[in-house]
């Protein structure tokens, strides 16, 4: 370090800004940099600085013509920035492929030949460049390129044909979802990310498609990725953008072509990708290249769209989520009364001749896409899943097309084209898979919105839950069992889709039929866990009965490494009443072998079911330490005003005073009474109270009249909001240091 900080001092000198890029951590460096940086004046620099005294002399002394106040101005021009060795070698790679078209590191190999030849010389650009071509170099020239910016604009024009191909017949319900995105990606200091999120038919692809539709109306450059088209063989940024009938990776192609002005890349189905309900978990590698490719490149934002559930379960994704300082996470909603009313009127259907299950169904996209596509009669009719509605729709269509076709050819089609997507573990095949039939047949489900035409000559279903559900119809129908079906398959991350959609067809179907394939599946050593996973999804969703609860109880209690994941759906409301309907809780709690295990998901059910937890816990109180720091540990992390009885009842009898070494465990309770505050006031004072009051009995104890004056009320530090914050972090909000108001109240109690 020290030769570094001699070579640059005449680049200091002359006035320029130094910036170091280390392979090693140089934090002290750092630091010291940091504080020249904040100090006004040499004197400020010296009261402000921190660290060994002898650093800042060891620093200035490398700089032979400094004195200390120009050493201190020389630090103010250094930035200091930790890269480890590869991920530098990434960056520069990455960054002549903006530049060439050959391969970076060939690039990287030569320019090494040509800067070891021209040691201590001046380097210029027309140099570099020179040497480069002689070297058979092609240098990459894509501003201005009609071709390229042509090509960009068709990866737009193929999901706007995808996008108004889904249509509903009634129309699109007016969303906000749109202003929304455009104000959030045209903020300069808005993040670089933007994901768009939401459940399964929410109309994701369609808002995003009016987003860069206006974007590209206002001058931005754009391109878009559909993940559920491209091959499982797309692995790499290059791959991508092969499949998007690009030149290279879409971030290198939009960046070059856009040289610096905005643009945008949608990644459209990235739920396509995902480890929980995608087909092809391997080709996330591909996006998460060019998401670091984009890394510096601020001027190109990114859209990103995918299901939240995807997002929670997939660890990928969610570490992704979790980068607030580049992500932003906006969840789309169902949509609102107002706006289902205004389509159905459209329609000239009556939104008041629906049931209220029906209208409820309606206010997912997807649903009222289909809804629309029924006869005036069948919308008359009451529906509770999007399976009855495809049940109808297909009835319908069915009935109306079959006519117009050769003999069996819907059904021939249908379960051809599904049984080729199932083999391969694909969603679009080649048209060729269709080949055998008349053509004519094939155009005509096209043009009855059954089948739609894709990229690259390709054909599939108009939408991915219709080829779920049919293959999960198909199945249904047959002799095989789930079971036998995956244990003779692979198991491939591509049948967790369709293991999730026999599963909810067999629960509409026949409950106890549904309730022995989940036993049986759980049960299996020949089932994989990922695919267990989806069982336990489907699992969690499930509005439970107390039959359902009996298929699980003895695998819940095995001691398998699943029994974790089965008490954990005890936490939804539904599970935990069934388990609750037969008495299971009490002995669970009761027995030291089960309780631990059953405790967790206790914890989860306290925000629904709280009354009925603290009931269950109260005989408890006082039996045992683990039970208090079970008890106590309720009280931190899930306090609301149901539970006021049983934290009152722990606070007067001393189960939530500060434990030996945890003296801001009175803290923790005030900052949750502060958040309970805001729902329900009066329940926080009460609890208040109590907790004042147990203060004084405690100094009393210790011979003191005034417990502030004991130290049991001034460890409270101050609470100083930076924005907004999730729900999770503003639990640890701070309260402020307790004042003359809080005394004065702790007098009255």
């Amino acid at each position: 370090m020290a030769e570094v900080l001699r070579k640059v001092e005449t680049h200091l000198a002359a006035g320029k800004t130094v910036r170091l890029v280390l392979s090693t951590d140089a934090a002290e460096l750092d630091k010291l940099c940091e504080q020249a940086r904040a100090a006004i004046t040499f004197e400020e620099f010296e009261r402000i600085r921190t660290g060994p005294q002898g650093e800042f002399t060891a620093v200035a002394g490398n700089w032979t013509t400094a004195d200390r106040e120009t050493a201190w101005r020389y630090l103010q021009r250094i930035q200091v920035r930790h890269q480890p060795g590869e991920s530098l070698r990434n960056e520069v790679a990455l960054s002549y492929s903006f530049l060439v078209q050959d391969d970076p590191e060939s690039v990287v190999a030569i320019l090494r030949d040509f800067f070891d030849e021209h040691l201590h010389q001046v380097v210029t650009a027309p140099m570099v460049w020179s040497y480069l071509e002689e070297k058979g170099i092609k240098r990459r020239y894509l501003v201005g390129d009609t071709n390229t910016e042509r090509a960009l604009a068709r990866t737009v024009d193929r999901l706007s044909q995808h996008v108004k191909d889904k249509q509903p017949a009634f129309g699109l319900a007016l969303r906000p979802h749109t202003e929304r995105f455009i104000e959030r990606l045209t903020d300069p200091d808005g993040s670089q990310i933007l994901l768009c999120e939401g459940r399964a038919g929410m109309g994701k692809s369609t808002v995003v498609c009016e987003v860069v539709q206006k974007l590209q109306a206002q001058g931005w450059y754009a391109a878009a990725a559909r993940m559920n088209t491209v091959g499982a063989d797309t692995l790499s940024a290059v791959a991508l953008g092969r499949a998007m009938e690009l030149v290279d990776s879409p971030a290198v192609v939009l960046a070059n072509v856009a040289d610096g002005k905005p643009s945008l890349l949608v990644v459209d189905q990235l739920d396509a990708v995902s480890t929980y309900s995608g087909r092809m978990s391997e080709v996330y590698g591909a996006v998460a290249e060019v998401l670091e490719q984009l890394r510096h490149e601020p001027t190109v934002k990114v859209l990103l769209v995918a299901r939240t559930i995807d997002v929670e379960e997939d660890s990928r994704l969610r570490e992704l989520a979790a980068d607030s300082d580049r992500v932003e996470r906006i969840r789309l909603d169902e949509l609102s009364d107002e706006s289902v009313r205004a389509v159905l009127q459209g329609a000239g259907t009556d939104p008041a001749s629906l049931d209220p299950e029906t209208f409820q169904l309606l206010k997912v996209p997807l649903n009222l896409s289909v809804f629309s596509r029924l006869s005036p009669t069948a919308r008359t009719s009451s529906y509770r899943t999007l399976q009855q509605l495809y049940d109808q729709f297909t009835r319908e269509r069915r009935q109306a097309v079959e006519p117009k076709l050769r003999p069996r050819s819907w059904a021939d089609i249908t379960t051809t084209l599904v049984q080729h997507l199932s083999d391969r573990e694909i969603l679009t095949a080649p048209r060729l898979a269709l080949d055998g039939f008349d053509q004519t047949d094939v155009q005509l489900l096209e043009s009855e919105g059954i089948l739609v035409s894709e990229t690259g000559n390709r054909i599939g279903f108009f939408h991915e839950s219709y080829f779920d559900y049919l293959f999960a119809r198909s199945f249904m129908s047959g002799s095989v069992t789930l079971h036998d079906f995956l244990a003779s398959s692979g198991q491939a991350l591509f049948r967790r889709a369709q293991t999730r959609q026999i599963l909810e067809y067999s629960d509409a179907l026949d409950r106890n039929h549904f309730r022995s394939t989940v036993g049986q599946l759980l049960a299996s050593e020949a089932i994989r866990p990922h695919i267990k996973d989806v069982v336990i999804a489907v699992l969690r969703q499930l509005d439970a009965t107390a039959g359902d609860w009996r298929e699980l109880d003895d695998l819940a209690w095995d001691g398998s490494l699943l029994a974790p994941k089965i008490h954990s759906v005890l936490g939804q409301p539904s599970w935990f009443d069934a388990a609750d309907y037969d008495g299971r809780w009490e002995p669970w709690l009761a027995d030291p072998a089960t309780a631990g295990h059953a405790f967790a998901p206790l914890l989860d059910a306290a925000s629904h079911r709280p009354q009925r937890v603290a009931a269950l816990v109260t005989p408890h109180i006082g039996s045992s330490e683990i039970w208090r720091d079970r008890l106590r540990q309720l009280v931190f992390w899930v306090l609301n005003g149901d539970l006021e009885g049983l934290v009152i009842e722990l606070i007067q009898r001393g189960e939530l005073d500060p434990l030996p070494g945890h003296t801001d465990d009175g803290d923790a309770l005030l900052i949750n009474l502060q958040s309970l505050a805001q729902s329900d006031p009066q329940s926080a004072t009460r609890i208040l109270g109590a907790y004042l009051r147990r203060a004084v009995a405690r100094a009393s104890l210790g011979g003191h009249e005034d417990p502030f004056k004991a130290g049991l009320l001034t460890n409270i530090p101050t609470y100083r909001p930076r924005g907004h914050r999730p729900a999770l972090q503003r639990r640890s909000r701070r309260l402020r240091p307790p004042g003359t108001a809080l005394r004065a109240r702790l007098r009255s109690c």
